[in-house]
């Protein structure tokens, strides 16, 4: 997931998930702790009250404007969220990619696992693990690297994205950006007795 979309993730979910925090305990506190135990600033409802009642309800279906307007914002509400969820599952991993000819694809998995069997044979990698994200016309890869003891980061860079990352671009003919996590393995220390 890119960091565009997980932080529009993050704002989407504190819009919808603090002020449903917030009346959710402020109408809970009360049952849960009883209204003698809250502080004397907490907004307390009247026994058996309710935020809109009856009258208030029929006023509002007597004008022309009401109902159309509930059930449009109703169905603009449901369109976001579907939409929303479209797109969660639209950057997922790449299943097959298609060339300039119909008949020819590559498999996704096909080229991610080749691209993480170079991988692992650069200097100083001990282990690699390659996903092929995004779409067929924008393609990302997650790269996640465990480099040996004393291995250069640099090093392992840049070799990934001079022969590895090339290698892929030239093979795919298309724009390749990489995302590359390194994770050092270090001596384990060994014990006298």
């Amino acid at each position: 997931m890119n960091r565009l979309r997980g932080g529009l993730n993050r704002a989407a979910l504190a819009c919808v998930g603090i002020p449903l925090a917030t009346a959710g305990t402020v109408l809970g506190a009360d049952g849960v702790l009883g209204r003698g135990r809250l502080p004397s600033w907490w907004p307390v409802f009247a026994s058996g009250s309710v935020w809109v009642d009856r009258g208030t309800l029929a006023s509002w279906q007597d004008h022309n404007w009401w109902t159309p307007l509930a059930a449009t914002a109703l169905g603009v509400a449901l369109l976001l969220c579907l939409y929303w969820c479209a797109l969660q599952v639209r950057g997922g991993r790449v299943r097959i990619l298609p060339f300039s000819r119909d008949d020819i694809t590559l498999s996704g998995f096909a080229l991610s696992d080749a691209v993480e069997r170079r991988t692992r044979a650069l200097p100083g990698v001990m282990r690699a693990r390659v996903h092929l994200l995004g779409r067929p016309t924008r393609l990302r890869l997650r790269v996640h690297v465990v480099l040996a003891p004393g291995a250069s980061p640099a090093a392992v860079l840049s070799h990934f994205s001079t022969r590895t990352l090339a290698e892929a671009r030239e093979v795919t003919a298309r724009r390749i950006d990489a995302e590359v996590r390194m994770q050092t393995r270090r001596h384990r220390s060994r014990r006298v007795h």
